[in-house]
This record gives C-alpha cells, structure tokens and sequence, in this order.
C-alpha cells in the first residue's frame, strides 16, 4: 500500500497498486481466519500486541488505500471494534479527537500507537 500510495509515476503506480490488491485479498483472508479461530484476536484468544498494532495501523491504511481495508472482513471488524472500545483507548482517541480534529495521517497513526500502548 505504501509503495503505491506515494509513488508519482502513474504507469508504476497502477502495476504496484494491482499487486497490491492481490497480496491485500491473500492476507485479510487470512488474518481474518486467523482471529476467527482465536475467539476474536489475533493470538491464543486474549488480547496482544498484534491486535493493537493491528488497529492502530488500520487508519493509516485506510486512508493510503483510499477504502476500508476490512470491510469485507467480519472478525477483523470485529476485533477493530474490540480494540477502541477498550476504555483507555476510547478516551484517549476521544481526547486526541477533542484536541487535534485535523490530524495529520502520520500524527494520527503515531497517537493510536502510543494509547495502544497505555492499555498494557
């Protein structure tokens, strides 16, 4: 996804964003398997560092690849939604929502991150 996102030339750009859709399609199968039998996490059926780095990714992701990445997803949706309901991460995103309502893609994925972080 990065590597299409910030690549100028049109020609490139469309061959890295199609082998990007290929890859994309192969992996959400898969991670979304992989939370389905780990009762809605990524790892042994408790929340992980994946599941946060995961989440906090996401945004960054969605807006490089202009669309939600796990629409189509129904166990990542659900471990998305999992993730910021956690109440420290629901009011430090609230906060940092209250604080900065035009964050920047970089600033926004960095503030997810670190609230990730206060959970553990």
């Amino acid at each position: 996804i990065v590597a299409f996102h910030y690549e100028e030339d049109e020609k490139v750009k469309a061959a890295k964003c199609k082998a990007a859709e290929e890859t994309l399609l192969f992996i959400l199968e898969r991670l979304d398997q992989q939370v389905k039998e780990n009762d809605g996490y990524f790892y042994d059926g408790t929340l992980s560092w994946a599941d946060l780095t995961f989440v906090a990714l996401l945004d960054y992701l969605n807006f490089m690849y202009k669309s939600d990445l796990i629409e189509n997803y129904e166990n990542l949706k659900l471990l998305e939604k999992k993730v910021l309901l956690l109440p420290k991460i629901k009011t430090g995103l609230r906060d940092a929502q209250l604080a900065n309502s035009k964050l920047h893609d970089c600033l926004w994925f960095y503030k997810r991150l670190k609230i990730a972080v206060l959970v553990c």
